[in-house]
């Protein structure tokens, strides 16, 4: 790697950004305890390892050499087994649109896993001809992921006791909705059960799932012969209002095989009594009406519904952290990336380092500097609510979260958020030939705060 590589117009830097390199020596420690902050005796930033670039520079014939880098030795965990899934079968209803663009983050996660998804194209019935269903799988499995995609069943759903003459008619002219489709997933992954299946899991197209190791090992603490109805409630106010204490879908929901078998003959009939329209009420109606199974709480499932900034989630270090929800939609994070450091060391993924320059790093999301007087007043066993209605609705939060403490102000810290993590062949000439390495990238862009000085990009730099 050379300085050139952060020249790239996608990362919008300032025309001079400053850049810092940190190397990292990771040291394989099994049963490594998970503290909330692990504390580090000596500084991130060092003034050796940054220097200045300009683009100016970037496109001169003699590009400086990358900042030297001193190892640090950190103890983490191992990386997760590679181990196979069988025993989950999975299910989603979406647009081929939103299914097609979604298949970065499904790769990550089911790719080479022998775990399988079904999934049901929404809007096959408007689709231009060159929007093919088996060049969609043929995609998908490309990429190693067991899927099978199809179309919607029934075409235009199913009727409702309450339903009026015009809804009646508009139902019978439109195609079955994504909600519906969603709950009659149940009959449909019904079909694709085996003999391995232990947990079917319904989930929403921006469920993502930072590893199936995690995943699988909490549910089997649960017992799949018998009924079980496994997920996680939304944690804002405006939606537990909405639609009530059930299993949110974008979190996963999760079903037993006993379960799912009681409820699939009765479908058709679920719709036609449930007041409900969406899919994850129409799901928990059924089950109340058809069965005396209750709703179980997984820790670590995640609705995040959180609006425009979920940083403060991310950097509480969560754990466990079995999925995530609305990174692409109520918030942005690249969580492909952020999870990719899992292959490495497993367990590490957004544990926190604290520096003796009052810099606290979390893996795989974030680099703080505080001020020194506002990091001595922060209780990082607390929540920082950095997303909207955090303050109006902090108890339904700390509900969720546990305790929560003020957004900070912007003067108050200087923040490096990820935007890219690989693994790479080592190819420079101090070091870095024959080895492979995993770097994070972490920028600060100045503008973003209202500032007109410059960015900043911090480079991790990992030894494999």
């Amino acid at each position: 790697m050379t300085i050139r590589v952060f020249c790239q117009p996608s990362l919008s830097l300032t025309d001079t950004f400053k850049f810092t390199r940190k190397c990292i020596k990771p040291i394989i420690t099994p049963d490594l305890p998970r503290e909330s902050i692990t504390n580090i005796s000596s500084p991130f930033f060092t003034h050796s390892s940054q220097t200045e670039i300009s683009f100016s520079t970037c496109h001169s014939s003699s590009i400086p050499p990358l900042p030297p880098c001193d190892p640090l030795p950190l103890p983490v965990p191992p990386p997760y087994p590679q181990e196979e899934y069988p025993h989950l079968l999975f299910g989603v209803a979406s647009t081929y649109d939103r299914v097609q663009s979604s298949l970065p983050a499904f790769k990550h996660w089911l790719s080479g896993t022998s775990a399988r998804i079904i999934i049901i194209i929404s809007d096959f019935s408007s689709l231009p001809p060159k929007n093919n269903l088996l060049d969609l799988e043929k995609l998908y499995r490309k990429s190693g992921i067991q899927a099978t995609v199809l179309k919607p069943k029934p075409e235009h759903g199913y009727p409702r006791q309450d339903e009026t003459e015009e809804e009646q008619k508009r139902r019978e002219e439109r195609p079955t909705s994504v909600e519906e489709l969603h709950f009659l997933l149940v009959g449909i992954l019904s079909q694709y059960m085996n003999h391995q299946t232990e947990w079917i899991g319904i989930i929403d197209d921006d469920t993502f799932f930072p590893s199936l190791y995690t995943l699988s090992t909490a549910l089997s603490q649960y017992d799949h012969r018998k009924p079980v109805w496994l997920g996680a409630l939304a944690n804002n106010w405006h939606s537990l209002s909405l639609y009530g204490h059930q299993a949110y879908g974008g979190a996963g929901v999760f079903l037993s095989p006993p379960l799912m078998s009681s409820l699939t003959p009765h479908l058709p009939q679920c719709i036609f009594s449930s007041p409900s329209k969406t899919g994850d009420s129409l799901l928990r109606d059924c089950i109340i009406s058809l069965t005396s199974t209750k709703l179980t709480l997984l820790p670590g499932l995640n609705q995040l519904d959180l609006r425009t900034d979920a940083s403060g989630f991310f950097e509480s270090s969560p754990s466990p952290l079995l999925s995530l929800h609305h990174w692409k939609s109520w918030f942005k994070s690249p969580v492909v990336q952020i999870s990719s450091v899992t292959n490495l060391c497993g367990d590490c993924l957004l544990r926190r380092y604290k520096f003796s320059d009052e810099t606290i790093w979390t893996n795989g999301f974030s680099v703080n500097k505080y001020k020194s007087s506002v990091l001595r007043e922060i209780d990082f066993d607390k929540v920082e609510g950095t997303w909207e209605r955090a303050e109006k609705e902090k108890g339904m939060f700390e509900a969720a979260y546990g305790g929560l403490r003020r957004k900070l102000k912007e003067d108050e810290r200087k923040r490096w958020k990820l935007v890219d993590a690989r693994f790479e062949e080592g190819k420079g000439k101090k070091g870095d030939e024959g080895r492979r390495l995993f770097r994070q990238v972490y920028v600060w862009y100045d503008k973003e705060r209202g500032g007109k000085g410059k960015d900043g990009v911090v480079v991790v730099e990992w030894e494999v």
